[in-house]
């Protein structure tokens, strides 16, 4: 039997913590702690499903975007319709498939990153033993990792151009504690031969053909779907065009 999606853990935790109406009704939930309860309410009584609820950032600005719109068309008028199950029922999808759908969860994801950047760039409150020597940092996040760059050669970024920083910092950290090169991901017997082989093999970085890192850089949620390999391909290729321009021009020159 086909039903609302209910979650063990609640990643909307840290969503601020809103009355937030539902998107058709007058009925109100609290989605950080009853999250399920909106999403069987929304099931059940409105036949309405929210596809990849998890990864939408400020849910209740998503919610109350929808319900706003919603009240000037009928929702049957916008939302795509499918029968789900055995039931002869239809169920409205909202998802990323309809284009006014993914750009506002692109909206709102680039938002929330750009205040988590922020929050990370003048929070002074950041304490951390460094990964390497024996100092107990405390400071900014971008001065934590001004430390591992300047005095240990650890490149992870330009700190500007970073997000997340706190859940970066810890699965470097994580991987350095289980002995684990960062860049090529070896082990090795000891914490000196480890670093031994990052200074030699300049692997002192991040391997930016891992995808799991993509997350940590502003850059890659700019554009919706597309990360920077995309953006820095596209430049690539205008570049390689201008240049084919101008070489063209001197050669039409040339003939005049």
């Amino acid at each position: 039997m086909f039903g609302p999606l209910v979650f063990g853990e609640n990643k909307h935790n840290h969503q601020p913590d809103y009355q937030t109406k539902c998107l058709l009704c007058e009925d109100i939930f609290n989605l950080k702690i009853s999250l399920p309860l909106f999403l069987a309410h929304a099931f059940d009584v409105h036949n309405i499903v929210i596809e990849d609820v998890e990864s939408i950032e400020n849910l209740h600005e998503y919610v109350t975007y929808w319900r706003n719109k919603f009240k000037c068309s009928p929702a049957e008028q916008i939302i795509p319709s499918l029968n789900l199950g055995t039931s002869n029922e239809r169920y409205l999808v909202m998802s990323s498939l309809l284009k006014e759908d993914k750009d506002i969860r692109h909206k709102l994801k680039l938002e929330y990153a750009l205040k988590v950047q922020e929050f990370e760039r003048i929070d002074k409150n950041y304490i951390k033993p460094c990964i390497f020597c024996k100092l107990n940092f405390e400071g900014t996040r971008h001065g934590y990792l001004e430390h591992l760059s300047a005095q240990h050669n650890l490149q992870l970024g330009n700190p500007q151009n970073l997000v997340y920083i706190t859940e970066l910092i810890e699965i470097i950290s994580n991987k350095i504690s289980d002995l684990q090169c960062i860049y090529c991901e070896k082990t090795f017997p000891d914490k000196s031969v480890l670093k031994e082989h990052m200074r030699k093999k300049l692997h002192k970085r991040i391997n930016p053909s891992k995808t799991e890192y993509d997350k940590f850089y502003i850059v890659n949620y700019l554009e919706a779907d597309k990360t920077w390999q995309t953006i820095q391909q596209e430049d690539d290729r205008y570049a390689l065009s201008r240049g084919r321009y101008f070489i063209n021009s001197k050669a039409l020159q040339h003939f005049i």
